[in-house]
């Protein structure tokens, strides 16, 4: 899959002392330069899943409805 400009997202963290030394960490041990490559490093071990919560499964993957087009 080729990635495009809509895939990027920009989100800011607030680390916690600890939580920043676990990334420093992860970057020293993987001759990274910044925390930015470290983070995305270490995104690449977790998997996400997307699973509704207040809809059945038979209404979240019910079928998009078609319109009828308007003279």
């Amino acid at each position: 899959m080729e990635r495009t400009c809509k895939d990027m997202v920009k989100i800011q963290l607030d680390l916690s002392p600890k939580e920043d030394i676990i990334v420093e960490l992860y970057k020293v041990a993987h001759n990274l330069v910044t925390k930015v490559k470290a983070i995305k490093g270490m995104i690449l071990f977790f998997d996400a899943r997307v699973k509704p919560e207040k809809m059945t499964k038979k209404e979240y993957f019910r079928p998009e409805k078609k319109f009828k087009k308007t003279k």
